[in-house]
């Protein structure tokens, strides 16, 4: 069955409204104004990746990643081919199973800061999400499309609902004391997080409904709803909630609702919504590993055989538990980190620019249309990158290039299973 453009669009959306959406404006806080600027700029730098992508597929319709353009790109022998689509994807899988730790740590953040005590509930938490996929992913799978909806109302309707408190409120946003220019690209890089996974919206031809249509036009109706409700979610902080009480929210859309609620019903407000936050967390959290064992599993050809293996519920339990043990080990180092979310997300994005940046060339290599409209939508797109990787510290930047690196490892796995 084929995904129509409203299916194609929900895919998208339910892939990039995440941690970014429920947790990134305490993070932008500090930034004031300039977070707006920031969520600008990154929409118009995921606009312009996501043209370059869809003119890639475009010109190469039998590809099936980014992997396949750059393989092509670079008249890469099959060998060398074969290496690149498994550093790719490898990458793709620590980039989502690192990103997951972010919904834990955004959960348990409301209940305390002490680490013996997170990283028990980080072990049941990551153990549970693991037991949860292995019994029934038929079941799983079904849930997952019920809190994706119920996901998307929270986020939109509460903001939309705020929106008449906020236009009433005196409330002013301030722009921070950070230069105009730090405090812009510092904002860029941060919003980067909600647009990460644009590619997902790269299905094979044969999945989609008029596919050269209807990719082009996700993308393009993906990427607004996401700025809406990111935009919309924090105006609306900023202009109800105190600036330092956000700086220091342990849950944002909970502070929201509870600040146009009569104070006498604050408690229960609280409560509600920790509730229904927490619920998103988990959900979250259970879906991005559903799916990043799925997608390990179904990479047969690439990826060891072992990936593949099932349990009596067809359930892909040994590529689960590899994306869970990341996730976990993920979450026992950022213990360590002064700010722990934004250690996790600065690893995954990090991960991601690279794959990004390596795009982008790979495009101008195969399009080769230097005085077009085209081409300055590919500065666009590199300027873009290449600030967020200006703006990351060099030491996290050999580290994530490490972990892009480590799909050696699943290469030469993959030639002693061959060999054998």
């Amino acid at each position: 069955m084929k995904l129509n453009l409203v299916g194609l669009t929900a895919l998208l959306v339910s892939n990039l409204v995440g941690s970014g959406a429920l947790f990134l404006p305490k993070e932008l806080a500090e930034f004031g104004g300039y977070a707006f600027i920031g969520w600008i700029l990154s929409a118009i730098g995921a606009f312009s990746l996501g043209y370059l992508f869809v003119s890639l597929q475009q010109r190469i319709p039998e590809a099936k990643g980014l992997h396949d353009f750059i393989g092509e790109a670079f008249s890469l022998s099959y060998e060398s081919m074969r290496r690149i689509k498994i550093w790719i994807l490898w990458s793709w899988v620590l980039g989502a199973s690192i990103g997951n730790a972010t919904f834990a740590v955004a959960l348990f953040r409301i209940c305390t800061t002490n680490s013996l005590i997170l990283l028990v509930l980080y072990t049941l938490l990551i153990y549970m999400i693991y037991k949860l996929n292995c019994f029934n992913l038929h079941t799983t799978q079904k849930l997952e499309v019920l809190l994706t909806v119920f996901k998307l109302i929270l986020l939109i309707v509460l903001p939309a609902i705020c929106t008449i408190f906020a236009i009433q409120s005196r409330q002013n946003i301030e722009y921070s004391n950070l230069s105009v220019s730090s405090g812009v690209i510092k904002s860029m890089y941060l919003t980067l997080w909600g647009f990460v996974g644009i590619e997902t919206a790269l299905l094979p031809p044969d999945c989609v409904e008029n596919s050269t249509q209807n990719i082009p036009k996700a993308l393009i109706f993906g990427i607004t709803i996401c700025f809406v409700v990111y935009i919309l979610g924090l105006w609306a902080m900023m202009k109800l909630i105190p600036i330092e009480k956000l700086k220091n929210s342990t849950s944002p859309y909970t502070d929201l609702l509870v600040s146009i609620v009569p104070i006498e019903y604050s408690g229960i407000a609280t409560a509600i919504g920790y509730f229904l936050i927490s619920i998103l967390y988990v959900a979250s959290l259970n879906s991005w590993t559903m799916t990043t064992g799925i997608f390990m599993s179904e990479q047969k050809n690439l990826f060891p055989k072992f990936f593949n293996a099932r349990n009596e519920n067809n359930s892909p339990y040994l590529a689960l538990a590899i994306s869970c043990s990341i996730t976990f080990i993920t979450l026992c180092i950022s213990l360590f980190a002064e700010n722990s979310y934004q250690f996790i997300v600065n690893m995954a994005t990090n991960i991601a620019l690279w794959i990004y940046l390596v795009s982008i060339f790979a495009w101008i290599i195969l399009v080769r249309e230097i005085i077009s409209f085209k081409f300055i939508i590919f500065l666009i797109a590199l300027s873009y990158v290449m600030l967020c990787l200006f703006s990351v510290e060099v030491r996290e930047l050999i580290l994530s290039l490490l972990l892009f690196c480590s799909g050696e490892i699943i290469v030469q796995w993959k030639k002693r299973e061959l060999r054998e």
